[in-house]
């Protein structure tokens, strides 16, 4: 799915100096972050076992997606980095959520 992230990523991104590859390690090193700090909010439910991990993992994700979009992408405007985070991640959520409920449905 990363490689999708990226090609999404590069897309709405387009008018910036990188390419489709350098996009690609930018969203794995975006990506292997998440998946530490998203990690350690999975395991708040080992101590509190009913929190909404949900209402603390898309801020995180959103937050972190944009600041670093604007540290990445510092060529071009930030509302327009914003802007495009925004949209990226919508597009990310739909193509994932799409994803899964395809695999449940076929197996």
């Amino acid at each position: 799915m990363i490689p999708l992230y990226a090609l999404i990523t590069y897309l709405f991104f387009k008018r910036s100096d990188f390419n489709y590859g350098e996009i690609l390690v930018f969203r794995l090193y975006l990506f292997s972050f998440l998946f530490i700090v998203l990690s350690l909010i999975h395991l708040l439910k080992l101590i509190f076992p009913h929190p909404g991990t949900r209402y603390i993992e898309l801020p995180d994700i959103v937050m972190w997606t944009a600041i670093t979009n604007l540290n990445f992408f510092d060529q071009l405007k930030k509302p327009g980095v914003i802007i495009r985070t925004v949209f990226t991640i919508g597009l990310s959520f739909l193509v994932a959520s799409s994803v899964q409920d395809f695999l449940i449905r076929t197996f």
